[in-house]
């Protein structure tokens, strides 16, 4: 569940137009980043937890890994929604 948004203006949001803010849609990211995060742990035990051995012992750090991608890319995007702009860029 990735939630993507296309950029909005000020203006379409002064127009009465009821598009969410970045910021208020950040909440949702971290949510789903949560989420996506206890699925990958949940789908590692539920497929390699009945036939665990020494092999998945050594490879099971690379599985976690992987079924943890998903939760850092919505994580990440979250960061970003929420990152303050640098002190000294003024765009007005």
């Amino acid at each position: 569940m990735i939630i993507a948004m296309s950029p909005t203006s000020v203006s379409e949001r002064s127009k009465g137009k009821n598009v969410p803010s970045p910021k208020a849609t950040a909440g949702s990211l971290l949510v789903a980043s949560i989420l996506l995060s206890l699925a990958g742990l949940g789908g590692f035990v539920a497929l390699f937890a009945r036939d665990f051995n020494v092999y998945w012992l050594i490879l099971s750090p690379v599985i976690i890994a992987l079924y943890q991608l998903p939760a850092v890319y919505v994580f990440w995007l979250y960061k970003k929604r929420t990152r303050k702009p640098p002190a000294g860029d003024d765009k007005s």
